[in-house]
């Protein structure tokens, strides 16, 4: 005989309801589980099956990138973030993989899109330590040394914000504009020099203003930088 809490004997029609009720319950926990999954679960990303090339160059699988592309896959294809394989391999820094992709015909302005985290392979590179030859290799390649991504920001900001100065240097060297201007809100810096002032990239900045880098009062005095607007206040230029 079932006995309920309490001492009482459960009839057969008790305990059915009482089956219905906790399989209700398991149900709607379950459901509520995968809720969670979904929304916290973002995008895909490159490492899974849907992507099999951009997982390739992300983990520098040199040969099967080689092996893929031989067999007609597409080395342009882009991911749910807009990344392309070239972007994968550059970010994380895979020389051989990027020869394969380079060689291969791929775009190298492509944007990985990634919101603050967004840049092209030159971009993603230049913001690395222990970079320098892979720079290198995108700029021999023929990466354009002042292209941008969505909000004008550049491999010498980027390098800036980190503090890559052998970087600035090579980027320097080929053709980068001390003096571009973003379209980000100027808290967040939108020269290389205000972003290197920003992070405390000493170096960095210095560096600038011995290849030429502006104040940004002389930047909108001669036209290439806009006047602060009533939301964006204008950084003053750092004590020296």
């Amino acid at each position: 005989m079932t006995v309920e809490r309490g001492g009482a004997a459960a009839s057969p029609e008790r305990l059915s309801a009482m089956r219905v009720v906790s399989s209700v319950r398991l149900l709607l926990k379950s459901i509520a589980v995968l809720f969670l999954l979904l929304l916290f679960s973002g995008p895909l990303r490159a490492d899974t099956p849907e992507y099999p090339l951009h997982d390739a160059a992300r983990f520098g699988r040199t040969a099967e990138v080689k092996a893929m592309l031989a067999d007609g896959w597409d080395v342009e294809a882009r991911d749910r973030g807009n990344w392309t394989p070239l972007v994968w391999a550059a970010a994380y820094l895979h020389d051989d993989t990027l020869r394969v992709l380079i060689d291969a015909g791929a775009d190298l302005e492509v944007i990985g899109r990634a919101g603050k985290n967004s840049g092209t392979a030159l971009m993603w590179a230049a913001k690395k330590a222990y970079s320098h030859d892979t720079v290198l290799l995108l700029l021999d390649a023929g990466a354009d040394p002042n292209g941008t991504d969505q909000y004008g920001r550049t491999a010498l900001m980027m390098a800036a914000h980190s503090g890559e100065v052998e970087n600035m240097r090579l980027l320097i060297e080929r053709g980068a504009d001390v003096n571009m201007v973003n379209t980000l809100p100027q808290r967040h810096g939108r020269t290389a020099l205000e972003i290197a002032r920003k992070w405390r990239q000493t170096t960095a900045e210095n560096l600038l203003l011995d290849a030429g880098a502006l104040e940004w009062p002389v930047l909108v005095t001669l036209g290439l930088a806009p006047a602060a607007n009533d939301n964006d206040e204008a950084p003053a230029a750092a004590a020296r």
